[in-house]
């Protein structure tokens, strides 16, 4: 599955061709819309980017967690070495160790928070000029589908492919989004 992206300045023509995917067989779940006029997005009824997608929380507060494990390692390890536990105990360090994890984990958040996300940078300068961008995650045998119903859209331009989530967490966003509509 690969990640197609639509550059537009117009939410109307964003909006048809979403429709029509939609008409055609593509799920809602495997089309978003990136743009800074989340009010427009949502006028416009597109599935938009999640506003923490749109940021690097994710991977940042992962990389927190990662440094923060390092450092609960060595204080564990200096206190084993250096002979505390046995005269203090492990309780201590312990806490120490947790108190680690979780602030870097927390810091890591709190930095990516305020970042662009890494996996839209390309279009950093897109969505600050005001256009918007639409993405499509698809099979290899969609694409005629997706550039049919995309070329009948003048205002919207093809900006490339990426790599994408994978097929099950797709199939499972559209089987959540199908019982969400059906339940109460």
């Amino acid at each position: 599955m690969r990640r197609y992206f639509y550059v537009s300045n117009s939410l109307d023509d964003l909006e048809r061709v979403e429709n029509s995917l939609e008409q055609a067989g593509i799920s809602r779940g495997q089309i978003h819309v990136l743009s800074n006029d989340d009010a427009g997005v949502k006028e416009h009824n597109l599935n938009q980017v999640y506003s923490w997608f749109k940021t690097d929380v994710i991977s940042t507060t992962y990389k927190g967690a990662i440094i923060g494990a390092v450092l609960a390692a060595i204080v564990l390890f200096t206190a084993n070495s250096l002979g505390a536990t046995e005269s203090i105990g492990w309780a201590p360090f312990i806490m120490l160790a947790i108190v680690c994890l979780g602030f870097c984990t927390w810091e890591g958040g709190l930095i990516g928070s305020h970042l662009p996300s890494s996996r839209f940078k390309r279009f950093q300068a897109n969505i600050e000029n005001g256009e918007h961008v639409l993405m499509v995650d698809a099979n290899q045998g969609d694409i005629e589908l997706i550039t049919s119903v995309v070329g009948e859209s003048p205002g919207v331009e093809s900006a490339g492919t990426g790599t994408t989530r994978d097929q099950w967490t797709v199939a499972t966003e559209k089987r959540f989004r199908q019982f969400a509509d059906w339940g109460p």
